[in-house]
């Protein structure tokens, strides 16, 4: 939000590498935490899923946050988004198996989804 709300260009390119830094942190732990927390027959799929799931919502994205930024403008639409996330955050936080699984250390977190959702995985008697 800040880097449409101050006019110093380069104050604003100093935010964005600072943003694109926090985005690979929060990227690269959540995606390891994913790959720790699966079962093992089943990351290669989760990932997949992951990736193709993400890739099929940025086209509809782009689209429609370019429709709202012509209908807005370029900072309110930024400063609504930023807002947005903002309100958001504390009521994903809400979730109990959230927080629970990011407090886990990292032996914890293995193997986690297979223990917190096994339906998930398996059926029937396939479950041991």
């Amino acid at each position: 939000m800040a880097i449409v709300a101050t006019s110093n260009i380069y104050f604003s390119i100093l935010l964005a590498f600072f943003c694109g830094m926090a985005f690979i942190f929060i990227n690269v732990n959540l995606s390891t935490l994913r790959s720790a927390a699966t079962p093992r027959d089943y990351r290669t799929r989760m990932s997949a899923m992951a990736v193709f799931l993400s890739s099929i919502a940025n086209p509809f994205g782009a689209a429609i946050a370019g429709w709202y930024i012509n209908w807005l403008g370029v900072i309110p639409f930024t400063l609504g988004s930023g807002l947005i996330v903002i309100l958001i955050s504390p009521i994903i936080l809400c979730s109990l198996h959230l927080r629970k699984a990011l407090s886990l250390n990292e032996f914890e977190m293995s193997g986690y989804y297979e223990k917190t959702y096994p339906e998930a995985f398996y059926k029937g008697s396939e479950n041991g």
